[in-house]
């Protein structure tokens, strides 16, 4: 299944202000368009990943969105739904203006398809733009089944049992994420104090640097973010007692080497 464009739209126009992770509820939309889109799941049920450009007014931000397709749709999902979306006529072969139509939703709500997200990052696959990046040497267990946590007011999290936490990252911002480069270098340095890194999602960009989209770390159930781990930990660092000058210089090295920094 594939959603018709000007359909899709015109119902996201609706719904966007509606979500707790849209920075802009206090401006009109003036205009939504499609950055990427890509086909993680054909069929019935699909996935299709989007990047969407929201103008309001004189300013322009990209969301990235998980959109589920269903004919059917359960109850447990309404909560989620965008919509009653037309599909492209293409997509099923016909002709007209269009063939069919389907329950649209946020899909980050629904475990069968966000399932395929873990499984993407330990096949390391690439879909499109998208680059699905595991730390080497970590191993997955794809049995896990997702469930989206309420924690969290400007991003969607989805818990994978008691093993993995994928932070979704609603508003995109260019480059690289810095909890991605934080957390990466210290997972490499082998730190204990956050929770280790499992694996990231990225939008390549052409000739430019990738965009993350998603972290995927340990969970800790009564555990914080990796950023703000790294953080407190620096901090109790420079509290503490200081080390000898050459150790210090020492353990700086380290960490801005781990960091990819000089």
């Amino acid at each position: 299944m594939r959603p018709s464009v000007p359909s899709l739209l015109d119902l996201l126009t609706e719904w966007l202000p509606a979500q707790r992770w849209f920075a802009g509820k206090d401006r009109p939309i003036s205009e939504i368009g499609i950055g990427t889109a890509t086909a993680l799941l054909p069929g019935d049920p699909g996935l299709h990943h989007l990047v969407l450009d929201v103008r309001q007014g004189g300013r322009a931000e990209r969301y990235q969105m998980l959109l589920g397709l269903r004919r059917d749709l359960p109850a447990r999902l309404r909560p989620a739904e965008v919509g009653w979306l037309a599909l492209d006529a293409g997509s099923r072969g016909g002709t007209g203006a269009y063939k069919d139509a389907a329950h649209a939703f946020d899909a980050a709500h629904d475990p069968e398809l966000a399932a395929c997200l873990l499984t993407h990052i330990e096949d390391e696959a690439v879909v499109g733009p998208l680059r699905f990046r595991r730390v080497p040497g970590m191993e997955l267990d794809t049995s896990l089944v997702p469930a989206v946590s309420t924690a969290e007011q400007s991003n969607t999290s989805l818990v994978f049992g008691d093993a993995y936490i994928l932070k979704l990252f609603r508003k995109l911002s260019a480059g690289v994420n810095l909890d991605l480069e934080v957390n990466l270098a210290l997972t490499r340095q082998g730190c204990a104090h956050i929770p280790g890194l499992y694996g990231w999602v990225e939008l390549e960009a052409d000739g430019g640097e990738p965009t993350t989209l998603a972290l995927l770390s340990e969970y800790l159930r009564t555990g914080t973010d990796g950023w703000k781990l790294a953080v407190t930990s620096v901090r109790d660092w420079f509290t503490q007692p200081r080390p000898a000058s050459g150790q210090a210089a020492g353990a700086g090295a380290g960490a801005a080497a781990g960091a990819g920094v000089g």
